[in-house]
């Protein structure tokens, strides 16, 4: 097993890390709301930007699942 000490610092990690996704999906969803972006963008990087979002938020849900089974 891990110790109280490093399931701490993974937690604290994965706090971290939950910010740092949530921060990106937060600048990819401005990104996407923007009409200028969407209309004058090329097609391919709107939806690069869609598929990057997709990840984040699945990684985003990765991150709390994990968490949860550290905070258990």
């Amino acid at each position: 097993g891990i110790s109280r000490e490093e399931a701490t610092a993974y937690a604290k990690k994965l706090a971290e890390r939950r910010k740092e996704v949530t921060n990106q999906i937060k600048n990819l969803e401005a990104r996407l709301t923007n009409k200028s972006y969407v209309a004058n963008a090329p097609k391919a990087i709107v939806e690069q930007t869609r598929k990057q979002l997709e990840d984040a938020k699945i990684q985003l849900q990765t991150l709390k699942e994990e968490q949860a089974r550290y905070a258990a």
